[in-house]
């Protein structure tokens, strides 16, 4: 992919039945699983248990001994959010432009999404009395009832005057951090009805940088840019700035206070600062970060702090802050390769890999922890039998995968600004980068020998017979001649509409994705003359990174993610599918009539062309005619139904039913059965009204099928 496009431990779920992911419309893809892991956006603390957001999961540590935490419980929403309020058995989230999102914690081994109220929410959230509170940028506030958590329900929006980032509810008061006017203060003695009841000028100067607030004993705790400021706020009327602290060369992204200590997180450290101390004003304690902090969670004893990775410090001594736990997160997801019953991913400093073997429930296996400095942002480029190989910007990792369960680093090799594509043959070794081609003997991949360099292109290619094709600055995909390694020569320059982003070839075809221009189609019977032969106008995204499989190719985009095209008719694409993603499809990969899609920031997504499996889409029925689940008879029901289902081959089949918010509510089937037509029936009497979804997993596939309950 486009190098300036490109800069994921439990096991996924099946989510494609539950309407907590009914915002992602899709044609003739079906959404099979999630490893949703990626980048850590926000993070609280209930007493000694941690509850973080990694890319679209919710996980729980257990911090109960300190030494040892243990990953308890884990809840996959549909996609990343932005902030978390814990208050007794639940935890409020806003998903991002997804909704308000409310999870029973009360068993934190088994977490459940119990509520959601859609919306386009996008910052922090505070809980108070009944209600939570949601930052929504230029739209104020979000203000919603959970008095019912089961069925939240929207109250109203407090409109701002500018960019709101953060709100400190102390007592009945709410302390709203407003970028065009400072503190706005807002009367919280009827929840749902916040009235105004002023605002603290709070003159600042280029207020546009105001990130977060505490407040404590009469006085607000500000983060405005790299300077914490300390307001008087006892009197609205006359607020006057107390004190204030420079950290330098930093932002600050999170304020947490306990008694007269502030912890301020910044993008290069967290400062512990003795803030009453007004005569001698100065830092206690600071901890060095080489990663991207983002939010702060205060426990009983420990402090958390949560980015590009994970460090807890015990603070019973403030004199002697500790460091009992540190690591380094998911990250960016920017690659996915898929061999056999394995994918492989890179995700920040993490290259992963994951039994894909029950492919409803990917299991991560095992994992490396790369150099962070060297790796961050690295990409899977080529997986064979025995060998991984992951390219970053400066360097190419080869890694041992011949056991997946004990993967090993065993070189690494120190390459040209801008590597950004490797590829083997025989062996070996092609690498691209901003200034050409270089290749290696790959016969000992502990030990590479560089051979030769040439060619031109900076950002992907493919191959084809004795050429590579090279995509290069801005509209130009380079043919290179490489049939003499030692001698790799440019014969040729295609030209394209748009900056080129991806390339695919099937037979003599080759397929440019050029963003914002769709698909491009060249016949490379020559390669050294290629000859343009036809174009689909995709999406006004364009097409992102690109794979064939038979007679369907695939492309992640910005939106909708993935788009599904026929190339049974080479010279003439058809576009006939597609399936949103969160946020942004990367790369891509395919496997039978499976399609992994690394999504940017919510880990990998695993969908299924329905067309693959000629399956046709009716309304709210999912019908699959070589097997699954044919019907149930009758439907709607009162108490019971009759489900039919066809096997082609004897194996073992589980269903099981799920209610609307993707809670298991019963299982019917779980065994072998033999090949034929087979008849369950479910009683159901004990369920209140709704819509339910049947979910059948058999060793031929997935199908699943809504259903109503009328009583």
């Amino acid at each position: 992919m486009d190098n300036c496009l490109k800069n994921i431990v439990l096991c996924g779920v099946l989510i494609a039945f539950s309407t907590a992911y009914a915002q992602f419309d899709s044609e003739n893809v079906s959404l099979v699983s999630r490893y949703a892991r990626g980048p850590h956006w926000s993070i609280a603390a209930r007493g000694s248990q941690v509850f973080y957001g990694t890319g679209a999961s919710l996980v729980i540590v257990d911090y109960e001994n300190p030494e040892e935490p243990r990953e308890v419980g884990e809840v996959i929403l549909p996609t990343l959010f932005k902030g978390i309020a814990i208050d007794g058995d639940y935890a409020y989230l806003s998903v991002w432009t997804m909704g308000m999102y409310v999870v029973d914690i009360s068993d934190i081994a088994n977490p459940t999404i119990v509520g959601s109220v859609e919306g386009e929410v996008k910052g922090r959230i505070a809980y108070y009395s009944d209600h939570v509170y949601v930052m929504n940028e230029y739209e104020g506030v979000w203000i919603y009832n959970v008095s019912d958590p089961g069925n939240p329900e929207y109250v109203r929006r407090w409109e701002s005057e500018g960019w709101v980032t953060d709100i400190c509810i102390v007592d009945t008061v709410g302390y709203l951090l407003d970028n065009a006017l400072g503190i706005q203060y807002l009367n919280l003695s009827e929840p749902g009805n916040p009235t105004d009841a002023g605002v603290y000028q709070v003159r600042l100067g280029g207020r546009t940088s105001l990130s977060c607030i505490e407040v404590s004993d009469g006085y607000a705790l500000i983060g405005h840019s790299g300077v914490l400021r300390i307001w008087d706020i006892s009197s609205p009327e006359d607020s006057t700035e107390s004190h204030w602290f420079s950290l330098q060369n930093s932002t600050i992204k999170d304020i947490e206070v306990r008694d007269h200590y502030a912890f301020v997180g910044t993008s290069v450290g967290t400062w512990v600062i003795d803030w009453q101390q007004w005569d001698d004003l100065s830092m206690l304690f600071l901890t060095e970060t080489s990663f991207g902090l983002r939010a702060i969670a205060l426990g009983d004893d420990l402090i958390h702090l949560d980015g590009e990775g994970f460090e807890t410090y015990d603070i019973t001594d403030m004199e002697n802050i500790e460091l009992i736990d540190m690591d380094y997160n998911e990250g960016w997801n920017l690659s996915v390769e898929v061999k056999d019953n394995y994918a492989f991913l890179n995700t920040g400093a993490r290259f992963l890999i994951l039994d894909i073997e029950d492919i409803a429930n990917p299991e991560l296996i095992s994992e490396i922890e790369m150099d962070p400095e060297a790796n961050w942002g690295g990409e899977v480029k080529y997986v064979d039998d025995d060998y991984a190989y992951v390219v970053h910007y400066e360097l190419l990792s080869c890694i041992d995968i011949s056991d997946p369960h004990n993967p090993e680093l065993v070189s690494e090799i120190e390459t040209p600004t801008g590597t950004s594509d490797f590829f083997l043959r025989d062996t070996v070794g092609f690498l691209l980068h901003n200034g050409g081609m270089i290749s290696f003997d790959m016969s000992d991949p502990a030990n590479p020998e560089e051979i030769s360099r040439g060619g031109s292109g900076r950002n992907e290619f493919t191959f084809y017979e004795h050429y590579t094709f090279n995509i290069g600055m801005s509209n130009r995909v380079h043919v290179v001649d490489i049939s003499d390694i030692t001698n790799m020569q440019t014969v040729e320059t295609i030209g394209t509409p748009g900056t080129s982003v991806s390339l695919a070839i099937k037979d003599h075809y080759l397929y440019i994705g050029v963003r914002s221009g769709g698909i491009g189609v060249f016949d490379i019977s020559n390669p050294a003359e290629p000859e343009y032969v036809g174009q689909y106008e995709q999406s006004p995204f364009g097409a992102g990174d690109m794979s064939i499989n038979g007679n369907y190719l695939y492309t992640s985009s910005a939106a909708p993610g993935l788009e599904v095209f026929d190339i049974s008719d080479a010279e003439n694409p058809e576009w006939v599918g597609f399936h949103e993603t969160a946020i942004t499809g990367m790369d891509i990969a395919a496997k039978d009539e499976f399609i992994f899609v690394a999504d940017w920031s919510d880990g990998l997504y695993i969908f299924q062309n329905d067309l693959m499996l000629d399956v046709r889409q009716d309304n709210d029925s999912l019908f699959i005619a070589q097997y699954g689940l044919i019907s149930n008879y009758p439907n709607p029901f009162n108490s019971s139904t009759t489900l039919s289902f066809m096997l082609n081959q004897p194996g073992n089949v589980s269903i099981n039913i799920f209610n609307a918010l993707g809670k298991r509510q019963a299982e019917l089937v779980s065994g072998n059965y033999q090949s034929g037509s087979q008849k369950v029936t479910w009683n159901a009497s004990g369920l209140p009204s709704g819509d339910y979804f049947i979910r059948m997993i058999s060793i031929e596939g997935l199908s699943s099928k809504k259903v109503t309950i009328i009583k």
